[in-house]
């Protein structure tokens, strides 16, 4: 309905890694028709997605990577 969180499991992903950091974050629930415009244009509408630093993650695995680089405690990932 693009008002509330839906049930997707990689936005939820996403979101459990960021509560777990501690990480403060603005949610924007969307459907198709209520996709940012350069969400659409850059990165062809996916979802879920992360600004962060002029930059942007549509992957939640990337997303997640990404977080436990630039933010690293809590540390969530493995070493490698």
């Amino acid at each position: 309905d693009g008002k509330s969180l839906g049930d997707c499991p990689f936005a939820h992903y996403v979101r459990m890694v960021l509560h777990e950091k501690g990480l403060e974050y603005l949610l924007i629930p969307c459907v198709q028709e209520t996709k940012p415009q350069w969400l659409v244009d850059f990165y062809e509408g996916k979802m879920p997605a992360l600004q962060h630093r002029r930059e942007c993650y549509t992957e939640s695995s990337v997303i997640c990577e990404y977080l436990d680089f630039f933010f690293p405690n809590p540390p969530l990932m493995k070493p490698k």
